[in-house]
């Protein structure tokens, strides 16, 4: 430590050039000219409950309680979509980043490099999704990551209708195939009556022979069932409706003020120091190299 000393002593002036130039660099490096800012804007929210909307809870006929939020599964479906190949294009190809990037190589394989480089989807520490944006830009950072959300959304909420369009389709087929067996058995319920003398009690029940009594039971009992059908397939209908939340924004994103990077000080002061450490390994190389020297020299005299 004390030859360290003493070679500090001896170079202080090579090492003081040495620092000063590299710090005199790092500034003109670091510079808004060179290194340009970024602005960083980020959106955070809670993904809805899907169960909300459902058919039975939207006509009371599940008595729960439900949380208006997502569970971990509905959260990690968003972090799944928003970190998609599939976002990543559609950010690319929206908001024209190949010409904003300058870049030149064709594909999708550099431009989505550098994006995904300025762009986080993440979990915080209180259970909410974040996405952020950086830019150089402030104010198209924040139309970046409103413009994430919302495709992310629409993905999302695109998945979570397909179970319910797929049961309200089935069930509106079967409306209609039972709907087509009614009319049957009303026509045959009508020309049977025309042949057959019947009538109805104070209850309204049909008073006839028995084929006459067995088809209009079978009609009222098909009847029944299709307008349960069709009650049915109104409810799958209205739940269907994309009007229904599917986030909660808890902060909204905004243009940002101030810059997330480069942080200046911060290369000033890392430069500072690594270039002491250099300047300290050279000059004990050529400490080392004089003392070698001069031992040769000794020694062959």
């Amino acid at each position: 430590m004390l030859d360290l000393f003493k070679y500090w002593m001896k170079w202080w002036r090579h090492i003081l050039i040495f620092c000063v130039v590299a710090i005199i660099l790092s500034v003109i490096v670091s510079s808004p000219f060179i290194m340009k800012p970024y602005y960083q804007s980020k959106i955070i929210f809670y993904p809805a409950n899907p169960s909300i909307n459902d058919r039975g809870v939207l006509f009371n006929e599940r008595n729960v309680v439900l949380d208006n939020f997502g569970s971990k599964d509905d959260i990690n479906r968003f972090l799944s979509i928003a970190n998609s190949g599939e976002i990543v294009t559609f950010m690319v190809d929206s908001f024209k980043l190949r010409v904003h990037y300058r870049i030149k190589e064709p594909g999708y394989y550099y431009v989505s490099r550098e994006f995904s480089s300025n762009y986080k989807a993440i979990k915080n520490d209180l259970g909410a999704i974040e996405l952020q944006i950086m830019d150089t830009d402030p104010v198209l950072a924040q139309k970046m990551v409103k413009a994430a959300l919302h495709q992310i959304d629409k993905i999302y909420r695109q998945i979570v209708s397909e179970n319910k369009r797929a049961n309200f389709e089935l069930l509106n087929n079967e409306s209609e195939w039972e709907s087509r067996a009614l009319r049957l058995l009303a026509d045959s319920l009508n020309r049977l009556k025309s042949h057959s003398d019947y009538s109805y009690d104070k209850d309204g029940n049909l008073i006839g022979d028995e084929s006459l009594r067995m088809l209009n039971k079978q009609f009222d009992a098909q009847n029944d069932y299709v307008k349960t059908l069709y009650f049915l397939t109104n409810q799958f209908n209205i739940s269907l409706s994309d009007k229904y939340p599917s986030v909660y924004i808890v902060e909204d994103a905004v243009v940002p003020e101030k810059k997330v990077k480069p942080i200046r000080w911060l290369i000033v002061g890392l430069t500072a120091v690594a270039s002491f450490i250099i300047a300290t390994i050279i000059i004990i190389l050529i400490e080392i190299i004089q003392h070698v020297r001069i031992t040769k020299e000794t020694s062959e005299f």
